[in-house]
């Protein structure tokens, strides 16, 4: 086992939940996903972080921009299994307003696919969730209408991917526009 040193953070911020966008991109636009560097006792945290940018499969492939209701997005890190093979689940949950026919659609085409997504925090940590060879998918949706004036109507997503490490943070730079 690998122990770090841990500080306090006493004094500092910890503003939990996450920014109002999502970004997500199908597995097949991504050929390569950054690495993360290897356990280092003298630079505590660094195997935490992705380094490197995604390659892509062509020009036209980026990350899409979802906007999400704010304070919606949650991302866990869970630990799950038995002794002897404990592991990460990731899961990110988020609400994504109304159900005008670009919202049905979204929802549609998201069923059975197998994506990339990256979520920033509020301490400004792009985390990541999947990759292009153990991607994340759907779980749970469910769309709902309200039933009356002031009711939350959208959809409810839940996304998990089974790479079985804790979502690291991502040090490049997205890809968010086609090149052209």
């Amino acid at each position: 086992m690998n122990l770090v040193t841990v500080t306090s953070g006493e004094g500092s911020p910890n503003p939990a939940g996450h920014r109002m966008e999502l970004f997500i991109i199908n597995r097949s636009g991504v050929t390569v996903t950054p690495a993360t560097a290897a356990f280092d006792a003298a630079d505590p945290g660094a195997d935490m972080i992705m380094t490197g940018d995604f390659t892509f499969a062509s020009d036209d492939d980026y990350f899409r921009t979802i906007p999400v209701v704010v304070d919606s997005a949650e991302l866990v890190n869970a630990l799950v299994g038995e002794i002897g093979g404990q592991a990460f689940s990731n899961e990110l949950g988020f609400f994504l307003a109304s159900t005008l026919k670009d919202k049905l659609s979204f929802a549609s085409n998201f069923v059975n696919a197998y994506v990339i997504v990256a979520v920033k925090d509020r301490n400004d940590n792009l985390r990541i969730i999947g990759r292009h060879d153990d991607p994340a998918y759907l779980t749970e949706l469910s769309l709902t209408q309200g039933k009356t004036v002031g009711d939350r109507a959208g959809g409810e997503y839940k996304i998990a991917c089974g790479t079985g490490k804790i979502a690291p943070i991502f040090s490049g730079t997205l890809r968010i526009a086609a090149v052209v």
